[in-house]
């Protein structure tokens, strides 16, 4: 403590004013910014089925748009109030392509994936990037594969990072029944390309490599949770001028049958996370999420097993994971506290090489089968999920939340509570 704070009060306020020293920093906890939804919603869109935030950008896919033509809203964050800024669809969508099954954005572009368009075939799949230049958002290339087939699914799911773009093909055969494959593609000007097709180094029949996918600048982590057990394992890649490698393989340290681990992934630094939904540790799918921490150059070691308090059965925590800065949100959309199948987003924080529980993401409006926290993302102080189960003003519609950390004491709580419950009121 500096010795001029054990002087006088009157000391103290000259002396601050003086100098100019920072107040100390209040801890802020996540609470609920916004609420949002499309303004031409209707019943059955399925509003959040896939939701992504690059600062003040929101965007959320509805697949099942215009009878699952699909379609993804743009949301721009002006203070604190957040506003649909632009529909996007694609040029040449049509009936069941469900556009808007994945997106990613990244500053001025946006990538949305077309798991069912069949350019190549029944469900080959395709992808799409759009571009800003800060009046309107305009197509600026749809993107296949290089040996495309039918049943792929490319574009299911997708990531962006800088000036490239990691579209999965899960359903791809290159070495067994869907085996699954990742692309990456770079962009040079106003053009994208295929810089190169990434496979596993244990490919399996089933095992739907790609199933989850993040890039990070020159960091690339893929999920592999199927195979003949579903006990899954993810693929650790890094880029060396424009060649990518695989690194590691990352199983868990207690890694049963059928726990799905790989199902979600994230990847920042030094840092990865992976989700493992239908992990049993506290009853059936109750879920558990895994934390790496790369020890030396490609060096990756389980440093933590993540599990919410209050942990149940069903609950599927880890079937989505986000990462950014000392942060990471897990998903768990199957949880039924309080309302059954509302799901739920948990936070936990870093503290030295350690993650700790910090809160639960309180939703104002909370009801049965929400399904809050299937799909999550993160970008330093905001988190956003979609809640396809929503049916307010229809049925399953779907609803978009926005969570920010603004507020002093943890939303939902009774004064002096326990972080580990739930309080309604």
């Amino acid at each position: 403590m500096p010795r001029f704070l054990l002087f006088s009060s009157l000391f103290i306020f000259v002396g601050v004013l003086s100098i100019g020293l920072p107040a100390f920093a209040q801890k802020l906890y996540f609470e609920q910014q916004q609420e949002v939804t499309s303004d031409d919603i209707a019943s059955g869109d399925l509003f959040g089925w896939s939701a992504s935030l690059s600062g003040d950008l929101a965007a959320f896919g509805a697949l099942a748009d215009e009878s699952r033509t699909g379609a993804v809203y743009l949301f721009r964050r002006s203070g604190t109030t957040w506003t649909q800024e632009q529909k996007i669809t694609a040029s040449d969508g049509e009936a069941d392509d469900v556009f808007g099954s994945s997106v990613a954005a990244g500053g001025d572009y946006v990538i949305v994936g077309a798991g069912e368009d069949s350019p190549a075939g029944h469900n080959s799949g395709s992808a799409y990037i759009f571009h800003t230049t800060g009046e309107g958002w305009y197509e600026q290339k749809k993107i296949v594969p290089s040996d495309h087939i039918l049943d792929d699914k490319f574009g299911e799911p997708v990531s962006i990072s800088g000036d490239s773009v990691a579209v999965s093909s899960r359903f791809h055969d290159d070495f067994a029944n869907r085996s699954g494959s990742i692309y990456v593609f770079v962009r040079d000007a106003t053009d994208w390309t295929e810089q190169q097709k990434i496979n596993p180094s244990l490919p399996l029949t089933e095992g739907l490599f790609g199933s989850s996918v993040d890039i990070t600048g020159d960091q690339l982590i893929g999920g592999q949770p199927g195979g003949a057990t579903n006990t899954g394992k993810a693929f650790v890649f890094v880029r060396s001028a424009s060649t990518w490698s695989e690194v590691e393989v990352l199983i868990p340290s207690d890694g049963a049958v059928g726990d799905e681990f790989g199902r979600a992934v994230g990847i920042e630094g030094d840092t990865a996370v992976v989700g493992a939904p239908l992990n049993d540790t506290f009853g059936g799918s109750s879920g558990a999420a895994y934390v790496y921490m790369e020890t030396s150059p490609g060096v990756w070691t389980e440093i933590q097993k993540l599990t919410p308090p209050g942990s149940m059965g069903g609950d599927q925590f880890g079937v989505s994971v986000a990462i950014s800065g000392d942060t990471i949100l897990v998903g768990a959309d199957g949880t039924s506290e309080p309302e059954p199948g509302c799901g739920a987003v948990y936070v936990f924080v870093r503290d030295g090489n350690s993650w700790v529980y910090e809160a639960r993401w309180f939703v104002e409006d909370v009801s049965s089968n929400q399904t809050l926290g299937r799909v999550i993302a993160l970008d330093g102080d905001t988190g956003v999920s979609g809640a396809i189960g929503d049916s307010d003003p229809g049925f399953f519609t779907g609803t978009g939340y926005i969570f920010s950390r603004t507020s002093p004491t943890i939303p939902g709580q009774e004064p002096g509570s326990h972080v580990e419950g739930w309080f309604r009121y």
